[in-house]
Parts: structure tokens; C-alpha cells; sequence
């Protein structure tokens, strides 16, 4: 994807975050994960990172939401050895996107079965999971991380956790349960070499 249409990609994902009051990921169901580019050979020898965006600041729900993720994605990726820097430093950049889409058990479509993973209607990128026979519709999030080349954009890794949302919105979980999707994301993600 090239730098204009992530940049457009991105602003979307924060408008879906406002268009939804920065929908929530609780609820009862488990998150599911799915890797949808391993782990480049290049993040062993990384040392640095930085944050491709700048912290949302829009509202203050889009902002403890925002600060949540980062907050846990830093976290991660600092147990792992790396260290935060500024963008110009950076051995790669970090990414992520939030959307909330509607999910139903009805099957993804006849020709290729994903495992219950649902792809957006240009067949491009993974949404959301549909595998709860107990429920005909319910809301999912759907957090997108990838970590960039700092030259060209290129994806170093790419990962997508979807979760059933807590109807209620309860804004006092959000880090709690942002920090442990954001820790289930990393799970399989290899520590660098030393």
C-alpha cells in the first residue's frame, strides 16, 4: 500500500473510531488472531522504533483510546528489546488501525473458506471472525497492527485481533482489556536476537 492510500486508510480508521464512540474491545467471547504477514527476517537485527502517526488528541475518548494502544503496543515491544525513538531514528515504524463491523454467522462465501475470518468486499484485508452459532449478529472489533519499513512502507509484520464488543461501551475497561488484545496480538511475535 502506498504511502497516499495508508495515509487515507488511517484517517478512516480514525473516523470509524469517533462514528462508533470508540468502540471497545470487551465482551465475552475470546479474541482471535490472525497473522497475515510473519515477522520479517529484518526485525531481528532492529533495534528502534517509532509510531508512524501522531497521538489522536480529537476527543477525549478517541484519545485515552489511542493512548491505550500505544500505551500496550510500547510495552510489547519494549520487553521484546526495542527501544522507542524518533521517526527519523527508527529501524521500523509501528501502525495500527480499529474498526467495528457488524459479524454474522452466515458463511463467508462458497469458494474459499478462511476459518471463520471474514474479508472486506475487495477480498483484500482480513475484518473480523464469524464462527459464534449461538448469535445471527453481533458487533466485533477489529485491531490491525503492522510494523513498517521506515523507507518505502513495506510491511514487516502484520497482525489482526478481532473480539465480540461489550454492547455497553464501558469506558472504564478500555485499558485493561486493550492491553490484554494488544498482548494476545504479540504472542506468537519473536523476541529480536541480542
Amino acid at each position: 500500500m502506498d504511502i497516499a492510500n495508508r495515509s487515507m486508510f488511517q484517517t478512516f480508521m480514525r473516523m470509524s473510531i469517533a462514528l462508533f464512540g470508540a468502540a471497545l474491545l470487551v465482551g465475552c467471547s475470546g479474541i482471535k488472531v490472525m497473522e497475515t504477514q510473519s515477522a520479517s527476517k529484518s526485525l531481528l537485527t532492529a533495534k528502534t522504533y517509532a509510531w508512524q502517526s501522531q497521538p489522536v488528541t480529537s476527543s477525549a475518548l478517541m484519545k485515552r483510546f489511542d493512548a491505550s494502544v500505544r500505551q500496550a503496543v510500547d510495552e510489547q515491544l519494549q520487553q521484546r528489546g526495542y527501544q522507542l525513538v524518533d521517526n527519523v531514528q527508527a529501524d521500523f515504524l509501528v501502525d495500527y488501525r480499529f474498526t467495528e463491523i457488524q459479524a454474522s454467522t452466515a458463511s463467508v462465501g462458497d469458494e474459499v473458506d478462511y476459518g471463520g475470518w471474514q474479508r472486506d468486499n475487495d477480498g483484500m484485508n482480513f475484518v473480523g471472525w464469524s464462527a459464534d452459532p449461538a448469535m445471527s449478529e453481533y458487533p466485533v472489533g477489529v485491531l490491525n497492527l503492522a510494523l513498517l519499513n521506515p523507507k518505502d512502507n513495506a510491511e514487516l509484520w502484520e497482525v489482526y485481533g478481532s473480539k465480540m464488543l461489550d454492547e455497553t461501551r464501558n469506558i472504564d475497561h478500555i485499558e485493561a482489556n486493550v492491553k490484554r488484545v494488544v498482548k494476545r496480538l504479540f504472542a506468537g511475535f519473536k523476541r529480536k536476537a541480542n
